[in-house]
C-alpha cells in the first residue's frame, strides 16, 4: 500500500467513522418500521434474480461508463467499504472518496449550493437511460406490486 503523504489539513480535520448496522438491531429501534423493512427476507427466488441482474447491470455501467477512480470507488463501495476504508486502501483522503461519490459543492450561487459531478449521480443518470436497467426495474416494481395485493 501506498503511503500517503500529510494534507495541511490533517491537523485540524475531524475524521468521522462510517459503520454497517446488521439490520436486526435496527428493528429494536424506535424508528417506526425501518428496522423491519431492512431485515425483511420476504423476497422470492424470481425476485432475488432480479436483484442480481440488476447488480450485475450497474456493474456493467460502472466497469464502462464511469471514470478509473470513480468506477474504483463505486465498486469498493458496492462491496460494503465504508469510506474511511477506502480512502485507506487507495492511499487518499476520506474527503477524497466522498467527493468522488457526491462530487463537489459550489457556494457561489445565489439561491444556495450547487452540487456538481459525482459518481453516483453519474451513475442515477445513466441507470435511467439503460434500456436493460429500465426493463429490469420495471419487472422488479411489478413483482412487489404483485407482492403487495397477494398480501
Amino acid at each position: 500500500m501506498r503511503e500517503r503523504k500529510p494534507a495541511p489539513s490533517d491537523a485540524y480535520q475531524w475524521r468521522f467513522a462510517e459503520i454497517s448496522v446488521d439490520p436486526a438491531l435496527l428493528a429494536d429501534t424506535e424508528l417506526p418500521g425501518l428496522g423491519q423493512f431492512l431485515a425483511m427476507n420476504t423476497e422470492s427466488e424470481e425476485f432475488r434474480d432480479l436483484k442480481e441482474q440488476l447488480l450485475t447491470e450497474v456493474m456493467r455501467l460502472v466497469r464502462t461508463r464511469l471514470t478509473p477512480n470513480q468506477g474504483r470507488v463505486v465498486a469498493l463501495t458496492l462491496a460494503g467499504r465504508t469510506q474511511a476504508e477506502i480512502a485507506q486502501q487507495l492511499g487518499c483522503h476520506q474527503t477524497s472518496v466522498h467527493k468522488c461519490l457526491k462530487g463537489n459543492i459550489d457556494y457561489r450561487y445565489p439561491n444556495g449550493p450547487r452540487r456538481h459531478g459525482g459518481a453516483i449521480k453519474r451513475l442515477q443518470v445513466l441507470c435511467a437511460k439503460d434500456k436493460k436497467v429500465c426493463k429490469i426495474l420495471e419487472e422488479m416494481k411489478k413483482l412487489r406490486d404483485e407482492e403487495d395485493t397477494n398480501e
